[in-house]
């Protein structure tokens, strides 16, 4: 079972004796490769708020990977960003066996998918960030002519001010007293300033492409010759810079590399080989702020309530909204 257990409403017991079943039916109902074999194993990866994930192992050692969704407000994008993912699967390297929202056959709605072989690794050379870059390259060049962001209302001209403000608006009516901080509002009028410079790049964005939305190291699998993504709840219709402004950043965290402008100037250039766009550097700079930012919200969320259940995380997260807070007050001197 998994250690970093957290989620007060479903504890081992149900797990064990009701879920473990549920998924069990459901697992040989779906992969028809299995058929009638009873002794796959399944074993707990691990349990949040707002998403349970099961490895599942057969006798002749297939993994699959079962992922069930908690948090009811969510369901929603968890539904269009499997959808997303099911229509592009030959470009991501991750099969999609099987999505229900019904809640018919289990409490919670839930996603099979292949399991991805490899490991999340928190130091790469180069050769691995251009294999990144070609990964992501390969995923954004098919295009759509509007973007939905975060489920979002479709549309076909981008602004990253009103995103951000929608944003906000969003967690400020949600979480209120992380908007206490003076640091936090000083921080927001900033940005907004400094979001108006990139204007221009943000207009010229005529094309959307398929953004996994939550690209960091931890999401990222390294085998030999391949980086291959996983956990694409996130997944959506929009602007593909934020995948890379989501992993590197000026610093280095559990969740961030950072590079030296060589090595970023290769990794780009390698990139825009693949998928040409010529303000792609601009906007990568833009969500770079932007994911900053409700990185630290979110470090902060977690901070606040996770003190004591998972010591790693909690300082692997203090050191993260520490570095942001620094970065951004020396930037701006808030």
């Amino acid at each position: 079972m998994c250690q970093n257990f957290q989620n007060p409403l479903i504890d081992n017991r149900t797990i064990e004796v009701e879920l473990y079943p549920a998924i069990t039916r459901i697992f040989k109902h779906n992969i028809a490769s299995v058929g009638q074999m009873c002794e796959s194993s399944l074993r707990l990866l691990s349990i949040a708020k707002r998403s349970l994930v099961i490895l599942i192992e057969t006798p002749n050692r297939q993994k699959y990977i079962f992922k069930a969704r908690l948090e009811p407000n969510l369901y929603a994008l968890f539904k269009s960003a499997y959808e997303l993912l099911i229509s592009r699967q030959s470009d991501t390297n991750l099969k999609v066996h099987a999505l229900d929202m019904s809640c018919k056959e289990f409490p919670y709605p839930y996603v099979i998918t292949s399991f991805v072989e490899g490991e999340v690794k928190f130091s790469w050379d180069e050769e691995t960030h251009l294999l990144h870059a070609q990964t992501l390259a390969k995923l954004h060049r098919k295009t759509y002519p509007s973007y939905r962001f975060y489920g979002g209302q479709a549309s076909t001209v981008m602004c990253i001010q009103n995103l951000f403000e929608g944003c906000v608006y969003y967690w400020r009516q949600n979480q209120p007293n992380l908007f206490l901080e003076s640091f936090v509002n000083k921080t927001i009028d900033h940005l907004m300033s400094e979001f108006h410079l990139y204007k221009v790049a943000f207009r010229a964005k005529t094309e959307f492409s398929m953004v996994h939305g939550d690209a960091h190291n931890q999401n990222i699998i390294i085998t030999t010759g391949a980086v291959n993504l996983i956990d694409w709840e996130s997944a959506y219709t929009g602007d593909g810079a934020i995948d890379f402004a989501k992993l590197y950043w000026p610093f280095s965290t559990a969740w961030q590399h950072h590079i030296n402008d060589s090595v970023k100037n290769a990794v780009i250039s390698e990139y825009l080989s693949i998928y040409p766009d010529p303000y792609f550097a601009e906007r990568v700079e833009a969500w770079t702020l932007f994911s900053m930012f409700f990185s630290y919200l979110d470090h902060s969320l977690f901070c606040s309530t996770h003190t004591e259940t998972n010591k790693v995380e909690y300082q692997n997260r203090m050191f993260a909204k520490n570095k942001i807070e620094r970065y951004f007050t020396e930037k701006w001197s808030c």
